[in-house]
């Protein structure tokens, strides 16, 4: 397994969220007219957006099979994600 090589820029920090937090923190201060999508850890004391909840369940639902699982659905979910994230 390869290991995405953008967790190497959070070595040795105490609180992986909370290093993620920092960051983002950090470039929003240095970046105060750009809009940021944070997909962060969130409030753990709220429930997910519906709609999020609902597509986790779907896309997750054939994958307790072997044939529930194909590169087509892959693709179409990551499209979906993509699409969903661009609404406000």
């Amino acid at each position: 397994m390869k290991i995405n090589e953008n967790f190497r820029k959070f070595e040795g920090a105490p609180y992986l969220f909370k290093a993620v937090q920092e960051k983002e923190d950090e470039y929003r201060k240095n970046n105060p007219d750009v809009k940021v999508i944070s997909l962060g850890i969130g409030n753990t004391k709220l429930p997910l957006h519906a709609g999020i909840a609902e597509y986790i369940a779907g896309a997750t639902a054939g994958l307790g099979r072997l044939e529930g699982f194909t590169e087509e659905q892959l693709e179409a979910g990551t499209q979906m994600v993509k699409d969903f994230t661009k609404q406000d």
